[in-house]
């Protein structure tokens, strides 16, 4: 089992929700947004953004904060880096969830990924605390 799902069409479908979570058919991936997020402060840097959080049954918490034109993607392990989507992420990027895990997949060369490693440094947020 693989559902595969634009940015723009996960943006859209859980805005659709009343609730704030989208279940994944067949797979104990979920994806949620900031009316389910457990309280955790954003930071200023990302607050002009969307930010969604892929829930997976590993414990591991991966957010999303999109705007039209990037996504950066950390998680709440808050690891050495973030990756970084840049160009039409909304319509170029797709996300490929099976049973268990979910994948990015690019769709277009005009999709620039790099790791910043100041991420978290620039955005303010605590390597030592947890999302």
């Amino acid at each position: 089992m693989k559902e595969t799902y634009s940015i723009k069409e996960i943006l859209r479908k859980l805005e659709a929700t009343d609730d704030g979570i989208l279940l994944i058919p067949d797979s104990d991936v979920a994806i949620v947004d900031e009316r389910d997020l457990e309280v955790f402060e954003l930071p200023e840097s990302l607050e002009t953004s969307k930010v969604i959080c892929f829930w997976t049954t590993d414990e591991i918490r991966n957010y999303f904060s999109i705007t039209d034109n990037r996504i950066i993607w950390f998680d709440n392990f808050l690891s050495e880096s973030a990756t970084v989507f840049k160009g039409n992420v909304k319509e170029e990027i797709e996300i490929v969830i099976d049973e268990r895990t979910f994948e990015p997949k690019i769709l277009s060369k005009n999709i620039k990924e790099y790791e910043d490693l100041n991420f978290y440094q620039e955005t303010g947020i605590d390597q030592n605390s947890e999302l």
